[in-house]
């Protein structure tokens, strides 16, 4: 088989700008975007994923994937450096691809293939924050938190053959593959330029979302959120030498896909990757 995608697409893209005041703006956004599937996704042959034993392969047929983006966004600046928005907005996807068990799948030969589903609708709000705590304390001046919270909601009406061929047959909807729930990312970070030191601390979780999807006796699978805590550190010397920190990973959380069973759950994967920590020495001219 050869993939080959001939497509014209028109991709127009529109967006308003009404300044409620000097630091306070509504944005308004309607776009239109596409995602065409990579060389792995399209390529006749299988390949093998060492972490999850899995074989994974590409699908000559599939099609690109059309998207239209409505966007709302409110947003308050109302210092240097610090932000309040909310934002809401729906996404329609023709085409999406998403990463299933193929036929002939069992529990001996995990066979996965990306595979076109004819729509998704995807609808969210988003919840962003950066403001400086020097306002708390002088002592505190640069040091800032930064949010970001995403609410997501997907949705597939399944098609009469995926419902054929799924284990519980009466199921009409389900999530898109690879969409989570929720994201959650929190820093703490500080920055001081007199004396030459910017450090942050990271955290970011996301939603159980849908891995692979289901086919015939195999069941829909999920990945669990899974925690992660990153540091960084970096001090830079007025000779030009600069000395930096970092922490990967300290949490160590699992990561872990699981299946359900008639309301049982059951680990379909699970490793850990340990946290790694690294120190730097560099110089500037």
């Amino acid at each position: 088989d050869i993939a080959i995608i001939d497509e014209q697409d028109l991709l127009p893209s529109s967006s308003l700008i009404d300044s409620l005041q000097e630091n306070m703006n509504l944005r308004f956004a309607l776009t239109r975007t596409i995602a065409r599937p990579n060389m792995r996704e399209v390529v006749p042959y299988s390949t093998f994923e060492f972490l999850g034993d899995n074989n994974i392969q590409g699908n000559p047929g599939l099609q690109r994937t059309l998207i239209t983006n409505y966007d709302l966004r409110w947003e308050w600046f109302p210092n240097s450096g610090e932000v309040l928005a909310l934002s809401a907005f729906y996404k329609n996807l023709e085409n999406p691809i998403e990463l299933a068990f193929a036929a002939g799948a069992n529990a001996s030969n995990f066979i996965l293939e990306f595979q076109n589903v004819d729509e998704a609708n995807i609808t969210g709000l988003e919840f962003e924050l950066r403001k400086n705590l020097g306002f708390i304390a002088k002592p505190l001046d640069g040091l800032s938190l930064g949010t970001n919270l995403s609410l997501v909601n997907s949705n597939i009406s399944i098609s009469d053959t995926e419902r054929a061929s799924r284990p519980d047959t009466t199921v009409t909807s389900r999530d898109l593959q690879g969409q989570s729930p929720y994201i959650i990312n929190v820093d703490l970070s500080y920055s001081n330029s007199s004396n030459g030191i910017d450090a942050g601390l990271f955290y970011n979780v996301f939603g159980a979302r849908l891995s692979n999807v289901g086919f015939s006796t195999t069941p829909d699978i999920y990945e669990r959120p899974r925690p992660m805590l990153n540091f960084n550190f970096k001090k830079r010397f007025k000779n030009g030498f600069a000395l930096s920190l970092r922490a990967n990973n300290l949490l160590n959380s699992a990561f872990k896909w699981t299946y359900d069973v008639e309301g049982e759950e059951y680990v379909f994967q699970s490793y850990k990757i340990g946290t790694t920590y690294s120190i730097g020495l560099s110089y500037s001219l």
